[in-house]
């Protein structure tokens, strides 16, 4: 059966067919098109022209075709079809329409109505996807609402078995019991707030100005909740709809109650990787009532300060001005220094087993106190987390499942109650003792959100800091995956084995934290291998568009904002050599030729040289642009003054190990201490560049003049 989408494409080609023959076009009530809601002139050979033309809308150009058709062959009558199929598809439709099944022609008409169809579906998916290439709009999401049907999850394995489902109604009650008990609580019992809450005034009201802040936050063209309202639709609301908003907000605050049917919310299942006919690998989405994310979201406009205050800088997810760079500039430089100073180090890589689904409501509730939120707004949001269900469509119908934990997906808030609980969890620990020297500080792990990895010089101490670990985790419902979870070691720490329970955890050359691939050796080169596959990946999503576009100046863009991105992700952190130069290089100018639409033999025959396709493609050179990157990282690092591990790791000299004889290796600071350093005409050093990054404006002008 057609789907929506299509009748809807099919619709939009009908009306721009209409527009384009309707001068050319008239009505006749006798003919079969107009019954059908199109316009057809039998005697002008409906809407190909007039009937000396070979239009053969009309049913005069039909009962022609028929009649050439009883004296040629069934291939001959498909060529000619096939020579007007500039008419229009609809053309085709109306003869198939007037063509009897019993017609030894029908199938012949079908097939081409198929392949015409296919045809205009793909030039208006290219045109969707040139214009919004135009206008530097989302590839992703013009892609995204072109697809035409949702795939369906076709059979799964039974969680106690093992054994592959195939019905329906077993899938359905598959999933029922696999998140039923997923975000059933398991009771555990949680150790009290240390802080007496005392009583306070009751919160200040919200503000017509607070509600318009949080709502231009929202980002636009996202999914309606059950209500079916758009966070689209409520931004160009008046002022008399805002006042209305507010008013019901404080209401609900005066009276910490809030609607039942922001209760019930409508989850997705998203597959992540691995095997789709496990449920472990799929993602439950939320989609939430746009206008309850509105009043969780003013919420966190006033509780952000004192969660955030109680942050600390090992924790770098959901937090303004901090990002994944933070934490692999921070790895990156232990390896380097590891590295040269032989110093042993035993890293831990803790993954936890659906930990946004498994955190306990009361030990949320417990970190905010802890962390000095309101006693309000906690009251407020218990009550958002009281009695809670989600709805599960599989199929056709709906699985409806309660749930008494976890935090929801979807809602503005969820990030921070999770960084919240899981801060929780590492002030219960004792590790004043554990991990890395650095400048008199001790750095024993690093978090973003729940990616986690413990710090060490020797595998006894990580063993005890990953059993510990594991006891306070489980005080708020969240465990290890054994499975996932990798240890990582240089060759100059001990080889004795870590181990959770009764399990030991893998030891491993190789990690991928946070998109970067990390090694021992701190070698550079794997990490390029997976940033050239990462490239043509992204090339292949604007393909399409690239080869449909005929202005270069927009190609070149459409380049550097979506290939150039995935090439050198992670690149503020890499320290270059000759050599790895080369293979990015190399990478990235097949990339090139690709956008041009050159060979590589082609280039030998035709003598081009990389300027000269560089000329053509009109792209961003890639080590130009990693050497900005690069140093516009470095002078943030450098301006700094929070403490955090990215700038206390930047000139980090581990004093208590002796560095050995001989070439250190190439440092990541070497590069910046060449080029960005000022020496006296005895290169005497004059100014560190340190000290020149600390000048904002100066700095931008270092980064501008990189060539």
């Amino acid at each position: 059966m057609t789907s929506f989408k299509t009748l809807a494409i099919l619709a939009i080609l009908v009306a721009v067919s209409l527009a384009q023959f309707g001068g050319q076009g008239g009505s006749d009530s006798n003919s079969q098109g107009s019954q059908s809601g199109f316009s057809v002139n039998s005697t002008s050979g409906g809407f190909g022209g007039n009937g000396n033309q070979g239009g053969f809308g009309g049913s005069s150009n039909n009962s022609s075709l028929r009649s050439h058709a009883n004296s040629t062959t069934r291939s001959e009558y498909r060529y000619i079809l096939q020579q007007n199929r500039c008419e229009s598809t609809r053309q085709l439709l109306t003869l198939r329409r007037e063509t009897s099944r019993s017609d030894p022609l029908f199938h012949t008409i079908s097939e081409l109505c198929r392949e015409e169809l296919a045809r205009d579906h793909q030039e208006f998916a290219k045109t969707r996807l040139v214009n919004a290439a135009m206008a530097r709009k989302s590839l992703k999401r013009v892609a995204r609402n072109l697809v035409e049907y949702q795939a369906t999850i076709p059979c799964l394995k039974s969680s106690p078995t093992g054994t592959r489902i195939t019905g329906r109604g077993e899938i359905e009650k598959e999933i029922h019991q696999f998140y039923s008990k997923l975000f059933k609580s398991s009771d555990v019992p949680q150790n009290p707030s240390n802080r007496r809450l005392r009583r306070t005034e009751n919160p200040p009201p919200f503000l017509p100005s607070e509600i318009r802040a949080a709502l231009r936050s929202f980002p636009n063209g996202k999914a309606a909740g059950e209500d079916k309202i758009t966070a689209d639709f409520l931004k160009k609301c008046t002022d008399k709809i805002i006042l209305i908003i507010t008013h019901c907000f404080n209401l609900m605050m005066e009276k910490e109650e809030i609607p039942k049917a922001w209760k019930t919310s409508k989850t997705i299942l998203i597959f992540k990787k691995g095997d789709r006919e496990n449920l472990e690998n799929y993602r439950p989405i939320t989609i939430l009532p746009v206008l309850y994310k509105l009043f969780t979201k003013c919420i966190l406009q006033r509780i952000r300060r004192p969660l955030e205050e109680s942050q600390p800088v090992e924790q770098a997810g959901f937090r303004r001005s901090f990002s994944t760079m933070d934490h692999i500039s921070t790895i990156q430089r232990i390896l380097e220094a590891s590295r040269e100073h032989q110093i042993p180090l035993v890293l831990i890589f803790v993954d936890y087993h659906k930990a946004f689904d498994s955190v306990e409501p009361a030990a949320v509730w417990n970190s905010l106190k802890d962390q000095g939120v309101d006693q309000h707004y906690i009251k407020i949001l218990q009550k958002c987390y009281e009695e809670c269900s989600t709805n599960i469509t599989p199929f056709f119908k709906k699985v409806e499942i309660p749930i008494s934990k976890g935090v929801r997906q979807g809602d503005p808030i969820s990030p921070n109650l999770f960084s919240a609980s899981i801060e929780g969890v590492f002030r219960s620990t004792n590790w004043s003792d554990c991990g890395i020297s650095i400048d008199g500080r001790k750095l024993n792990h690093l978090r973003f959100a729940d990616d986690v990895v413990l710090i060490s010089h020797t595998p006894h101490q990580a063993s005890r800091m990953l059993k510990e670990l594991v006891q306070e985790s489980a005080k708020v419902g969240l465990k290890i995956n054994e499975a996932k979870t990798k240890s990582m070691r240089n060759r100059f720490a001990l080889t004795r084995p870590i181990e959770i329970g009764n399990k030991t955890i893998e030891n491993v050359d190789e990690y991928i934290y946070l998109g970067r691939q990390l090694n021992p050796q701190n070698e550079l080169l794997p990490e390029i291998h997976r940033r050239r596959r990462a490239g043509w990946a992204a090339f292949k999503s604007i393909e399409k568009a690239t080869d449909a576009i005929t202005c270069q100046k927009t190609k070149a863009n459409l380049f550097d904002q979506t290939v150039l991105p995935a090439l050198c992700y992670g690149s503020e952190a890499w320290t270059l050599t000759k050599k790895n130069s080369e293979a990015l290089r190399v990478s990235h100018a097949a990339l090139e030729r690709r956008l041009v639409g050159i060979t590589l033999s082609e280039q030998r025959e035709r003598n081009l040289h990389r300027e000269d396709i560089r000329k053509l493609s009109q792209v961003k050179d890639p080590l130009r642009h990693i050497r900005q990157q690069k140093t516009r990282w470095a002078g943030h690092m450098a301006r700094r003054n929070d403490n955090r591990w990215s700038t206390a790791t930047l000139d980090w000299y581990p004093r208590e190990w002796k560095r050995p004889v001989g070439r250190p290796p190439l440092r990541w600071s070497d590069e910046l201490r060449k080029n960005h350093c000022i020496y006296d005409n005895n290169n005497k050093l004059v100014e560190y560049w340190t000290t020149r990054a600390k000048d904002r404006d100066k700095w931008r002008t270092v980064v501008r003049a990189i060539c």
